[in-house]
Protein backbone atom coordinates (compact mmCIF):
# COMPACT_ATOMS: atom_id res chain seq x y z
CA UNK A 1 0.00 0.00 0.00
CA UNK A 2 1.60 2.90 -1.12
CA UNK A 3 0.34 6.80 0.27
CA UNK A 4 0.60 10.22 -1.47
CA UNK A 5 0.85 13.63 0.55
CA UNK A 6 0.00 16.15 -1.02
CA UNK A 7 1.21 18.82 1.05
CA UNK A 8 4.86 17.01 0.79
CA UNK A 9 4.58 15.90 -2.37
CA UNK A 10 5.97 12.60 -1.51
CA UNK A 11 5.23 9.17 -2.22
CA UNK A 12 5.51 6.39 0.76
CA UNK A 13 5.41 2.74 0.66
CA UNK A 14 3.10 2.17 3.97
CA UNK A 15 2.66 -1.65 3.73
CA UNK A 16 4.90 -3.65 1.39
CA UNK A 17 4.56 -6.73 -0.61
CA UNK A 18 4.63 -10.12 1.69
CA UNK A 19 6.07 -12.72 0.09
CA UNK A 20 5.40 -15.86 2.39
CA UNK A 21 3.89 -16.50 5.62
CA UNK A 22 4.53 -19.10 8.31
CA UNK A 23 1.19 -19.71 9.67
CA UNK A 24 -2.98 -18.83 8.75
CA UNK A 25 -3.05 -15.86 11.23
CA UNK A 26 -0.10 -14.18 9.81
CA UNK A 27 -1.02 -10.92 7.68
CA UNK A 28 -0.66 -12.26 4.31
CA UNK A 29 -0.61 -9.17 2.33
CA UNK A 30 -3.31 -6.37 0.88
CA UNK A 31 -5.76 -8.48 -1.81
CA UNK A 32 -8.49 -5.56 -2.58
CA UNK A 33 -9.55 -4.36 -5.73
CA UNK A 34 -10.27 -0.90 -4.92
CA UNK A 35 -10.35 1.54 -2.08
CA UNK A 36 -13.58 3.60 -1.26
CA UNK A 37 -13.48 6.96 -0.88
CA UNK A 38 -15.24 6.58 2.87
CA UNK A 39 -12.58 3.97 4.01
CA UNK A 40 -10.81 6.65 6.38
CA UNK A 41 -11.07 6.63 9.92
CA UNK A 42 -12.44 9.52 11.47
CA UNK A 43 -8.88 10.62 12.49
CA UNK A 44 -7.36 10.28 8.79
CA UNK A 45 -4.77 7.76 9.87
CA UNK A 46 -6.27 4.51 9.61
CA UNK A 47 -7.51 2.91 6.43
CA UNK A 48 -10.19 0.09 6.87
CA UNK A 49 -10.51 -2.29 3.87
CA UNK A 50 -11.78 -5.73 2.83
CA UNK A 51 -9.20 -7.60 1.97
CA UNK A 52 -8.78 -11.54 1.03
CA UNK A 53 -6.82 -13.13 4.30
CA UNK A 54 -6.59 -17.09 3.15
CA UNK A 55 -10.49 -18.20 1.92
CA UNK A 56 -11.74 -15.44 3.55
CA UNK A 57 -12.66 -11.86 2.56
CA UNK A 58 -11.69 -10.06 6.16
CA UNK A 59 -12.24 -6.26 7.37
CA UNK A 60 -8.38 -4.93 7.62
CA UNK A 61 -7.25 -1.83 9.04
CA UNK A 62 -4.28 -0.44 8.51
CA UNK A 63 -2.55 2.62 10.03
CA UNK A 64 -1.12 4.63 7.32
CA UNK A 65 1.64 6.54 9.96
CA UNK A 66 2.77 3.78 11.51
CA UNK A 67 2.27 0.72 8.88
CA UNK A 68 0.73 -1.44 11.56
CA UNK A 69 -2.14 -3.54 10.21
CA UNK A 70 -4.73 -5.19 12.20
CA UNK A 71 -7.11 -7.49 11.30
CA UNK A 72 -10.82 -6.43 12.55
CA UNK A 73 -12.55 -9.50 11.99
CA UNK A 74 -12.09 -13.32 12.72
CA UNK A 75 -15.44 -15.41 12.93
CA UNK A 76 -15.08 -18.52 11.09
CA UNK A 77 -18.92 -18.28 10.73
CA UNK A 78 -18.55 -15.84 8.68
CA UNK A 79 -17.01 -16.50 4.86
CA UNK A 80 -17.22 -12.85 3.45
CA UNK A 81 -16.99 -9.88 5.07
CA UNK A 82 -17.31 -6.62 2.71
CA UNK A 83 -16.92 -3.16 4.00
CA UNK A 84 -19.90 -0.96 2.90
CA UNK A 85 -19.49 2.39 4.81
CA UNK A 86 -17.44 4.31 7.59
CA UNK A 87 -18.68 7.42 9.21
CA UNK A 88 -17.14 8.84 12.30
CA UNK A 89 -15.65 4.97 12.99
CA UNK A 90 -18.79 3.85 12.31
CA UNK A 91 -18.15 1.10 9.99
CA UNK A 92 -21.62 -0.67 8.00
CA UNK A 93 -20.34 -3.82 6.88
CA UNK A 94 -22.18 -6.89 4.44
CA UNK A 95 -21.56 -10.64 5.83
CA UNK A 96 -22.26 -13.90 3.93
CA UNK A 97 -21.22 -17.22 4.16
CA UNK A 98 -22.63 -20.40 2.13
CA UNK A 99 -24.50 -21.92 4.83
CA UNK A 100 -26.64 -18.20 5.43
CA UNK A 101 -28.09 -15.54 3.61
CA UNK A 102 -26.24 -12.03 3.45
CA UNK A 103 -27.29 -9.73 6.58
CA UNK A 104 -25.54 -5.99 7.39
CA UNK A 105 -23.58 -5.29 10.66
CA UNK A 106 -22.80 -2.13 12.58
CA UNK A 107 -19.39 -1.93 14.54
CA UNK A 108 -17.29 0.64 16.12
CA UNK A 109 -13.59 1.49 15.51
CA UNK A 110 -12.01 1.80 18.60
CA UNK A 111 -9.94 5.03 18.43
CA UNK A 112 -6.06 4.51 18.52
CA UNK A 113 -4.42 3.07 21.62
CA UNK A 114 -7.80 1.58 22.62
CA UNK A 115 -8.46 -2.34 22.61
CA UNK A 116 -9.39 -3.86 19.43
CA UNK A 117 -12.34 -5.67 20.75
CA UNK A 118 -15.37 -4.56 18.47
CA UNK A 119 -18.40 -5.45 19.03
CA UNK A 120 -20.29 -6.26 15.67
CA UNK A 121 -24.28 -6.01 16.11
CA UNK A 122 -26.21 -7.30 13.31
CA UNK A 123 -28.94 -4.85 12.08
CA UNK A 124 -31.53 -7.96 11.58
CA UNK A 125 -31.43 -8.89 15.18
CA UNK A 126 -33.51 -7.81 18.10
CA UNK A 127 -32.46 -3.97 19.01
CA UNK A 128 -30.03 -3.51 21.15
CA UNK A 129 -28.17 -0.24 22.45
CA UNK A 130 -25.64 0.78 21.97
CA UNK A 131 -23.72 3.63 24.01
CA UNK A 132 -21.08 5.02 21.36
CA UNK A 133 -23.95 4.30 18.73
CA UNK A 134 -26.63 6.71 20.46
CA UNK A 135 -24.30 9.42 21.50
CA UNK A 136 -23.05 9.79 17.95
CA UNK A 137 -27.04 9.86 16.46
CA UNK A 138 -27.93 12.38 19.10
Amino acid sequence: MIVSYRSTKGIVTVVDVVSSVANADEFPGIYADHLDETCWSDDSKRVVLSSLWRSNLELVMVHVETGQVTRLTNDLSVGSWNLLDIRKDLMLAACSSPSQPPYLVIGKLPAVGEPMAIKWLRLDSEPEPLPQVVCLLS
